[in-house]
């Protein structure tokens, strides 16, 4: 199990692998799966009208926020109640991306894309991955996910960070999810003392039965 060193840094350990897992979504979406772009709007993500589509996205459907977002107010969000999103894309919205504490978000295997994102990410509600589900969060350069909320772990779940952006987490919520994390597809995942994902060659701690 990982453990704080004096330096703040997670203690490593060597020599583990993760085992690849079939990714199954859960849950049965409220409109047919697909793609989900937030509307211009403040109102909470529980609501048809904060989405362009005028339906509320479920456990297959990717959400997204790109340049439909001009007001950069509207980009921070609150679930207004527990929700199942297929996965989380982000593009070029009008300022940084954040959903608000409050509720809890379990995240498919669509994973967290910010590969072609202009702005940033931040995650402070709950977040659960469903049972069996392997997904990746692309953070690349120049980019930066934030996670402040509570972090839990259906059965078999697992996370790969991709990408050589800025993934903070905080110390109450890095054991749990750097336990069953690869880096960029191998055995690394380890937080510096800042609290950020850092690519040293080694896995740190083991893949915690579910």
């Amino acid at each position: 199990i990982p453990n704080s060193t004096p330096s703040g840094q997670v203690s490593i350990f060597t020599g583990l692998s993760l085992a690849l897992l079939l990714s199954v979504s859960g849950g049965a979406p409220q409109a047919h799966a697909g793609q989900f772009v937030k509307a211009n709007n403040a109102d909470t993500l529980n609501l048809a009208t904060s989405w362009t589509n005028n339906a509320v996205p479920g456990a297959d459907d990717i959400v997204q926020w790109d340049n439909t977002i001009t007001d950069p107010n509207n980009a921070t969000d609150i679930l207004g109640a527990n929700a199942a999103w297929g996965g989380i894309k982000i593009l070029n919205p009008a300022g940084p991306v954040t959903i608000s504490a409050g509720s809890t978000l379990t995240l498919g295997a669509g994973g967290i894309d910010l590969s072609g994102a202009t702005a940033d990410l931040t995650l402070a509600s709950d977040i659960t991955l469903p049972d069996y589900t392997v997904q990746t969060w692309n953070v690349p350069a120049g980019r930066t996910l934030s996670l402040s909320g509570a972090f839990t772990r259906s059965g078999g779940a697992a996370l790969n960070f991709n990408g050589d952006g800025l993934i903070n987490i905080t110390a109450g919520t890095a054991s749990s999810v750097l336990g069953y994390g690869l880096v960029n597809g191998t055995d690394v995942a380890a937080l510096d003392a800042s609290l950020n994902v850092s690519t040293v060659n080694a896995v740190i701690g083991y893949i915690p039965n579910p």
